[in-house]
């Protein structure tokens, strides 16, 4: 999977990435909050995904995107240890 994008795109990702909002990243690029959910969701399309932690995951490519068929392994330990002894 491709995850090619233009200049812009990679600036919005980018900004995305350090967890700023549509209204800063609107602010930021000079450009306004509706541009830049129409680039979100763009992007979104593009990378196959529908939140913007995907979005960031997909673009560094941390993960493929999920094809259906996976399921979640769930691993027998604790979620919390106990006290060491």
């Amino acid at each position: 999977m491709s995850h090619e994008l233009s200049p812009r795109q990679q600036q919005i990702i980018t900004l995305v990435a350090l967890g700023l909002s549509d209204k800063e990243i609107s602010a930021q690029l000079s450009l306004s909050q509706h541009t830049v959910r129409t680039y979100l969701d763009r992007l979104f399309q593009h990378l196959g995904c529908r939140s913007r932690a995907r979005a960031v995951a997909l673009w560094m490519g941390r993960t493929e995107p999920w094809n259906g068929t996976a399921r979640p392994v769930l691993v027998d330990a604790p979620l919390v240890e106990g006290p060491r002894q």
